[in-house]
């Protein structure tokens, strides 16, 4: 066989491979989507904005079949913005059977009123707690997590007090609906797949101006830096160390990120994970307010639960 055929055979015999791991990966995702709802018409990936830095995705479903049951806790990072379109959202998940079991309000900025709100919750246990301001919104869920990590509910659903910010009404409420029953199998916030030529773990956030109000504290770089040595170091758990370097299999072609601070995952993704696991990355956190190592934690939530 001459050296032609040789590499002809080579050449093909890669691009079937990498073929072949594209129609698994799609296939994959459709037989997904198809198994959260029967008869449903789901809109996926809704665009909030485009910035510089991000795309964030909202998704938007609207349901045609019999719902499932589904029990979450909605679990919220407060800073400065109202949180009284809470109440709103409470009563649109318990319309549509989704038994709320406690809104948990973790406030990092003044102090606010809540009569109104414990008000339109109509009997659902209100939980207000004052944390630090170290963290932002992830160290918020983290805290939540590693406090209730053996009470946990079937889902919880995690937002921050400003998503209204970028996504309102009804579209914020079947989206969080959506999440939170897509969540009864795996993770799947506010999403977007990067391509391969994404590399996430060469990722740095050298400054942040957030586009809201919030008072902007210095910023402090993670230790080590890019987001791959500081997950080897902080999370330590192989699959994650595959997904974000594009080792996992053979030409990995996407990494799944959940950017935003709204996200939903079941109880069994996070027992699955290490309580010291999380116990570590919060320590990250807590050495400050404007934090790198957060924008790091903010891209592994889905990799951490889900690793796919």
């Amino acid at each position: 066989m001459s050296i032609g055929k040789i590499i002809l055979f080579v050449l093909l015999l890669i691009i079937y491979l990498y073929l072949f791991e594209l129609l698994k990966h799609l296939l994959k995702q459709l037989l997904f989507f198809l198994s959260l709802y029967r008869n449903a018409l789901c809109l996926i990936m809704l665009p909030w904005f485009i910035s510089r830095r991000a795309v964030y995705f909202g998704m938007l479903a609207w349901l045609l079949a019999r719902p499932a049951d589904v029990e979450c806790d909605i679990v919220v990072a407060r800073y400065g913005q109202s949180v009284d379109w809470l109440g709103a959202l409470v009563a649109f998940l318990q319309s549509h059977r989704v038994r709320v079991r406690a809104v948990r309000v973790y406030n990092k900025g003044d102090d606010f009123d809540t009569s109104d709100l414990v008000h339109d919750l109509h009997g659902t246990p209100l939980v207000v707690k004052r944390l630090p301001n170290v963290g932002r919104c992830d160290e918020t869920y983290l805290h939540y997590l590693i406090c209730f990590y053996n009470k946990l509910p079937s889902c919880i659903l995690c937002v921050k007090d400003s998503s209204t910010r970028y996504i309102s009404g009804y579209l914020l409420y079947y989206a969080m609906l959506y999440i939170l029953r897509a969540a009864r199998n795996r993770l799947i916030g506010p999403f977007i797949y990067f391509p391969i030529s994404y590399r996430l773990g060469n990722y740095k956030q050298d400054d942040y101006n957030p586009s809201h109000t919030q008072r902007v504290a210095p910023f402090i770089a993670a230790d080590p830096r890019p987001l791959s040595k500081w997950a080897q170091d902080h999370v330590q758990i192989p699959k994650v160390d595959a997904v974000i370097t594009n080792t996992k299999g053979f030409c990995p072609l996407s990494v799944m990120i959940s950017c935003g601070g709204l996200f939903s995952v079941p109880k069994s993704a996070v027992q699955k994970v290490p309580r010291e696991v999380l116990e570590r990355m919060q320590d990250q956190l807590k050495i400050g307010d404007n934090v790198e190592a957060g924008h790091y934690v903010e891209r592994l939530w889905a990799i951490v639960f889900d690793g796919e």
